[in-house]
């Protein structure tokens, strides 16, 4: 019957239209926020590096916190001691 077969190709070009829909907002949204995680990340680590190096000269002793520096380009923030373990805190990711 011709209304059941133009409302079944309705229906398959309705569900292959939502489809694709989702499919290209997931991916755009995934880009996106890859996008957002990878500038952050750089402008962070930028700044870190300008920091270190517009004090580092001027300090009359070595910088405690030098070797910290990789730890907070990578991500992880220090928190403390406990005991004699220094605990980092790691941004579980997305």
């Amino acid at each position: 019957d011709a209304a059941r077969d133009a409302a079944r190709a309705a229906a398959r070009d309705a569900a292959r239209d939502a489809a694709r829909d989702a499919a290209w907002a997931a991916a755009w949204d995934a880009a996106r926020a890859a996008a957002w995680d990878a500038a952050w990340d750089a402008a962070r680590a930028a700044a870190w590096d300008a920091a270190y190096d517009a004090v580092a000269d001027k300090m009359p002793h070595p910088n405690p916190f030098k070797p910290l520096w990789q730890c907070w380009k990578m991500g992880a923030w220090p928190i403390g001691f406990v005991g004699q373990d220094f605990v980092l805190y790691v941004q579980e990711s997305k």
